[in-house]
């Protein structure tokens, strides 16, 4: 490989990502394999879908939720939708302690693939833009 990209779909992973591909480019260095950490396929995406469900629906950002509300669960639907339990789907989970945030009865598939079709092509454009910094 000479091009290594590095996604992750978590806030909190987004700075560890940073770190390893610059540690590794510099361990690397003058070997022509480059790593990109690929931080606009969450960062920029998940407002991306924000504002996307805003303007469309009238959704605000506590509808929307930040984890396992109606993008994360749209997602999922796309992606692999039997993976998803939908008579147990109920807006923050139905109690404090779920760890949902937001409403995932709001969800489908066709968001999920906007939301998807967003991540990917927000991190092509980083993607593109880091490979012609040197």
């Amino acid at each position: 490989f000479t091009d290594i990209l590095l996604i992750g779909d978590s806030g909190g992973n987004q700075n560890g990502l940073t770190n390893v591909a610059k540690a590794l480019n510099a361990e690397w260095a003058g070997t022509g394999v480059r790593v990109y950490a690929l931080t606009d396929y969450y960062q920029k995406a998940r407002l991306a879908i924000r504002d996307y469900l805003q303007k469309t629906f009238g959704w605000d950002a506590a509808t929307v939720g930040s984890h396992a509300g109606t993008s994360d669960t749209s997602q999922l639907l796309y992606v692999f939708g039997d993976g998803i339990r939908m008579d147990k789907l109920m807006p923050n989970g139905g109690s404090a302690d779920s760890g949902v945030n937001g409403d995932p009865t709001k969800a489908s598939a066709a968001i999920g693939k906007i939301a998807i079709d967003q991540k990917v092509g927000l991190a092509i454009e980083q993607y593109k833009l880091l490979k012609s910094t040197p």
